[in-house]
């Protein structure tokens, strides 16, 4: 049986921060300024499962393989266009690649 992404939230580029917080970064803030977006956490992706989302336009696929991550967009017959995927803090940040 073909697993069916499950649809996550479009990929936000930085977090709402409520008034009077203070900004307290994680280790993946300095992802947020190289041009990731953060798509989920680890537990929105089961083990051996995919979950869809969208990256700057583009659907994106998020896949849990092993002890890691994929981020493919499908090209019609085409080979997928593979993206950066990054686990930082439990939580997961893509990279759309420019060339794909």
């Amino acid at each position: 049986m073909l697993d069916t992404p499950t649809p996550l939230p479009e990929a936000p580029r930085t977090v709402v921060q409520r008034d009077g917080e203070r900004l307290a970064p994680g280790a993946g803030a300095p992802l947020l300024l190289d041009g990731f977006r953060l798509v989920g956490t680890v537990d929105d992706v089961p083990p051996r499962r995919t979950r869809s989302t969208t990256v700057q336009g583009r659907s994106i696929a998020i896949r849990r393989r092993g002890c890691g991550f994929a981020a493919t967009e499908a090209r019609g017959a085409q080979t997928d266009a593979v993206h950066e995927i990054v686990e930082r803090d439990h939580l997961l940040y893509v990279r759309v690649r420019d060339d794909a």
